[in-house]
């Protein structure tokens, strides 16, 4: 897994980098230039004070009949455990053999009492005891594909199947069209109700700055920094581009 902790940036020191960067250059004076460097000198930026890093992560599927009360049987295990590793007395042994033990008979009856209540509920409805079974013995369940020969005739088959499906819809609709009953809708405004667009006024710093802020923090994997660092430097982005 690969994560920034961007809660940890310094941002006086990244404000001050970004007003001596590429970005505040008053060479800059056409939208491509404007937005490439934009996007290169944040990114640049962002990978200075908060680079990437990686981080291993075991992804353990959770057990629905493991209880708080398990947890801390498990609990003690593992201290025991640590203890006797580090002094490795026969007492020591004991204690934790003992501890490993009441796990392991705890969980087994938290497990068979967890299952026998699921069977319990499926009383009366087969399918639902034959599904349960299925995956408490995890048996696979029966392929929901067409048969085909291999993956490319099956892809082939799809692709024709909804190739047929839209003629039939094009010309369906190309039928009703002819059909005096269906008049279509464009039929119904005239060119007089159409509003034109001409005339577009240049917004202010004071505009942009009200639009941003008003804006959802939110961002994606293609923005270069995300909307909350972009917020916090709003200031010094529309000094760039005055």
């Amino acid at each position: 897994m690969v994560y920034r902790n961007i809660n940890r940036i310094d941002m006086d020191e990244f404000k001050k980098d970004l007003s001596q960067s590429a970005l505040c250059d008053d060479n800059l004076n056409d939208l491509h230039s404007i937005i490439s460097t934009y996007g290169y000198s944040l990114k640049t930026l962002l990978d200075k004070h908060t680079p990437v890093k990686s981080k291993t992560v075991t992804i353990k599927p959770s057990q629905p009949w493991f209880t708080s009360s398990l947890n801390s049987f498990k609990r003690v295990r593992r201290q025991l455990e640590k203890k006797w590793l580090c002094s490795r007395t026969q007492d020591d042994l004991n204690a934790f053999k003992k501890a490993r033990n009441d796990f392991i008979a705890a969980c087994d009856d938290v497990k068979r009492g967890y299952f026998s209540r699921q069977v319990q509920d499926c009383k009366g409805d087969q399918k639902k005891l034959f599904l349960l079974i299925n995956k408490l013995t995890f048996r696979s369940t029966s392929n929901q594909l067409p048969p085909s020969i291999d993956n490319k005739s099956l892809a082939d088959g799809f692709g024709e199947f909804f190739q047929k499906k839209v003629n039939q819809i094009a010309s369906d609709v190309s039928i009703m069209c002819t059909n005096e009953a269906f008049q279509p809708i464009a039929d119904q405004f005239s060119c007089a109700d159409i509003t034109e667009f001409s005339n577009f006024a240049t917004l202010s710093q004071a505009d942009v700055l009200k639009l941003i802020n008003k804006s959802a923090s939110k961002h994606c994997i293609l923005d270069p920094v995300p909307t909350k660092i972009v917020k916090e430097c709003i200031e010094i982005l529309l000094t760039c581009y005055h």
